[in-house]
């Protein structure tokens, strides 16, 4: 890099000019703002569960450094400007649905932040990826598949013992399982 003399001389001629110069503050821009989708959540239930599961969904964050990195979205931040108004950081989620096939069955509802599993049929166990779509002031829709629901199959886990038949007709119950099975409580072994 070549230092130039200031003082003015033939083979560098200094032309002094005079110019105005304005400096305004950086207008707030809050789309600039990243967004973090939350931390992996889960839960596994079964079919025919007695009181159904629930799982209150995270929503997405917004990354803190992303605060600072231009002056656009300092300005929203600046304290010793009287008029800085922070970013609406509030998240609604606004969908959640199978991101397979961009439903949500009727096994499966949402209240607020909580979803509620309570499947009915063993052909609903599977594992489950929901695509969950919150709604932003600024930034618009930000979507993610963070949250997965596993439904097993159905799951005995108590039987309640009848009392003694005075009917001499054999009492039958009927479970169903990934076959129906019949079990005949009147057998040996039974009573």
């Amino acid at each position: 890099m070549l230092n130039y003399p200031t003082a003015s001389d033939g083979a560098h001629p200094t032309l002094l000019s005079n110019f105005d110069l304005t400096i305004t503050p950086a207008t707030c821009d809050c789309t600039l703002l990243d967004w973090e989708n939350p931390a992996a959540q889960s839960i596994s239930t079964t079919v025919l569960k007695a009181v159904p599961d629930t799982l209150t969904i995270n929503h997405a964050t917004v990354v803190e450094a992303s605060k600072s990195t231009t002056p656009p979205i300092r300005a929203c931040y600046r304290t010793d400007l009287n008029n800085a108004t922070p970013c609406d950081e509030t998240t609604v989620i606004t969908s959640v649905v199978i991101e397979d096939t961009g439903i949500l069955p009727g096994y499966m509802t949402m209240s607020g932040d909580v979803i509620t599993v309570a499947p009915t049929t063993n052909s609903q166990a599977d594992t489950y990826t929901m695509l969950v779509t919150h709604s932003t002031v600024d930034e618009g829709d930000i979507s993610f598949n963070t949250v997965t629901l596993e439904v097993g199959v159905c799951v005995i886990t108590h039987i309640d013992i009848p009392s003694d038949p005075t009917d001499p007709t054999p009492i039958e119950y009927t479970i169903h399982a990934l076959n129906n099975i019949n079990i005949d409580l009147s057998s040996p072994g039974f009573v």
